[in-house]
């Protein structure tokens, strides 16, 4: 399992990603105790997010900039790296 902690002032998101045999486990972790889960799954087409976390805070009625921000940094394509390391 992979961290990465994302500092911003006093604010503290957590950010893990946990290879599987098919993909991965993505989850984020806001201080204020809410916890977000993405799967990523390998198909015949390349990878299936389900649900990717910008749509999750959007739902949530996170402002704008923080969806965009997630959208962005963590439901881009750095998961492949992590997935491709892992098949290393």
């Amino acid at each position: 399992m992979y961290y990465l902690y994302i500092i911003g002032g006093d604010k503290i998101m957590k950010y893990m990603i946990e290879t599987t045999e098919d993909g991965c486990i993505q989850t984020l972790e806001f201080d204020n105790g809410e916890i977000y889960t993405s799967n990523v799954k390998r198909s015949i087409f390349g990878y299936e997010i389900t649900p990717n976390f910008s749509s999750q805070l959007a739902e949530k009625d996170y402002c704008e900039e923080v969806v965009e921000a997630v959208d962005d940094l963590l439901d881009g394509t750095r998961f492949f790296e992590f997935i491709e390391l892992a098949n290393m």
